[in-house]
């Protein structure tokens, strides 16, 4: 028994110096990984971005639940987007992509950290090409929604009375959180 013992010990000895060594070695594989994939440009991520972004838009039950619309429909407002308002592929990233990007990022209320992880893109990327579609968006959403009432004659009943007209005679907007009730024109995703 006493030779058995001693040599479980040892096996349990030498496998705790090997896990040991396994870490350290996996922590140096890490690293060169790292430098191979940020510094030398050679990283090829598993599925490219663009092709995320195709494959998810051939697909209708993904399409919806990525970019929370169907395909016609991302089609439509891309091409809206570009021909109208100004977005435009870069060297970066192409337009459909950065749309992609962007709605990807909205439906499913994911951070620019999260965006990061799953395009592979810097921070500052992720972020620029959202900046970008969300002021094309910003040019849509003047364009297509307007108030029912362009001159704003209705006024919210609680800032007719005495006590709130003097203070919000000239104000136009949402002061109480009331909604203003909008259109969107149907003639341009015609």
């Amino acid at each position: 028994m006493g030779d058995d013992w001693d040599e479980a010990i040892e096996n349990m000895i030498l496998i705790e110096l090997m896990s040991s060594h396994a870490v350290q070695t996996s922590g140096m594989l890490e690293q060169a990984i790292h430098i191979d994939k940020y510094l030398s440009g050679s990283w090829i991520p598993k599925l490219p971005r663009i092709e995320w972004v195709m494959d998810n838009l051939h697909d209708p039950e993904r399409c919806y639940s990525m970019f929370r619309m169907n395909l016609e429909m991302f089609h439509k407002l891309h091409e809206v987007l570009t021909q109208t308002y100004g977005l435009k592929s870069s060297r970066k990233s192409t337009s459909l992509e950065a749309l992609g990007i962007f709605l990807w990022m909205l439906g499913d209320c994911q951070s620019v950290r999260q965006a990061k992880e799953r395009f592979e893109r810097s921070l500052g990327t992720i972020s620029r090409i959202f900046n970008k579609v969300l002021i094309c968006v910003d040019r849509l959403a003047a364009d297509i929604l307007k108030p029912v009432d362009p001159t704003f004659s209705t006024m919210h009943d609680t800032l007719r009375s005495p006590r709130f007209y003097p203070y919000f005679k000239d104000c136009i907007g949402a002061i109480d959180g009331t909604h203003i009730p909008l259109i969107v024109s149907s003639n341009l995703f015609v």
